[in-house]
């Protein structure tokens, strides 16, 4: 799948076996166990070994170093989830576009448990490794163009309007990015749940309104 061969793009060697791949996946999913609830700091090559239940030299045979992990992590991370919101947004005919819009945000909600704690790390790094600042910018890159075609779809089919739906995909990406990610910490008595809803609100509302 697409988000496996991302996530293998920065592997030491490639894994040609069903066996070898289970290995790598079973490397990724105990590093993100670890790194959502110890922290990245706090977790060594040998926790993720340990969890997965294979030896420490099976992870060299992949990754660099715990950083080269937390790459392959959030590639794969970011591509099953995001790919499962954008996929939300293929209009059928009938199709009800606020029901649409409703499910994309609650997968991009549901998606950012683990990131609110990976984030900082990662923007840490991308201002210390250019290869890190890379491939943040391509994932990101990789989900507003999906956006930027749906919306144009919407403009297309004068099921929204959206005159300019390249600058749209930005503002709206960037607003459910953050509000999913990084939350209103100085506004903690307004839940989760309802700060979904308004957002929700807000992008049927900016794509329905005639401008």
């Amino acid at each position: 799948m697409e988000h496996e061969q991302s996530a293998q793009t920065s592997l030491l060697i490639q894994p040609k076996q069903a066996r070898s791949r289970q290995t790598v996946r079973s490397i990724l999913e105990a590093a993100a166990e670890l790194f959502a609830t110890a922290g990245y700091d706090n977790v060594t090559t040998s926790d993720i070994a340990a969890r997965a239940g294979k030896p420490v030299g099976s992870i060299y045979t992949y990754f660099k170093d715990k950083q080269q992990i937390l790459l392959a992590v959030w590639d794969m991370l970011y591509r099953e989830e995001a790919e499962a919101a954008l996929a939300e947004l293929d209009l059928a005919p009938d199709a009800n576009l606020y029901d649409v819009i409703s499910k994309a945000v609650g997968r991009l909600f549901e998606r950012h448990v683990l990131y609110r704690k990976l984030s900082p790390t990662l923007a840490y790094l991308a201002t210390q490794d250019q290869a890190v600042a890379e491939r943040v910018r391509e994932l990101n890159h990789v989900a507003l163009e999906r956006l930027h075609e749906f919306l144009r779809s919407l403009h297309t089919r004068e099921i929204g309007h959206v005159p300019d739906p390249e600058a749209a995909a930005v503002v709206i990406q960037v607003a459910a990015e953050t509000l999913a990610g990084m939350g209103l910490p100085y506004a903690s008595h307004v839940s989760r749940d309802r700060i979904r809803a308004a957002l929700t609100d807000m992008i049927f509302c900016f794509l329905r309104t005639p401008r």
